[in-house]
């Protein structure tokens, strides 16, 4: 295949419709890091750590 041939064959995939319809949605639990698969205790720990740094990123983003 020429350099041509697959830049039209790319091109043409690109064209095409990507498919993005849901067909399945899983509910969230309240951590997303057991969601995930992390142990209880880690995520908790996790959750905590991150919920901390939002803060000082909001923080600092109001000051």
């Amino acid at each position: 295949m020429t350099f041509d041939e697959r830049k039209e064959r790319a091109l043409a995939l690109m064209a095409e419709k990507i498919d993005t319809e849901s067909r399945h949605i899983t509910q969230a639990d309240d951590n997303i890091f057991t969601d995930l698969g992390f142990s209880e205790e880690v995520a908790v720990a996790l959750l905590a750590q991150s919920n901390e740094d939002i803060s000082q990123v909001i923080e600092i983003k109001n000051n």
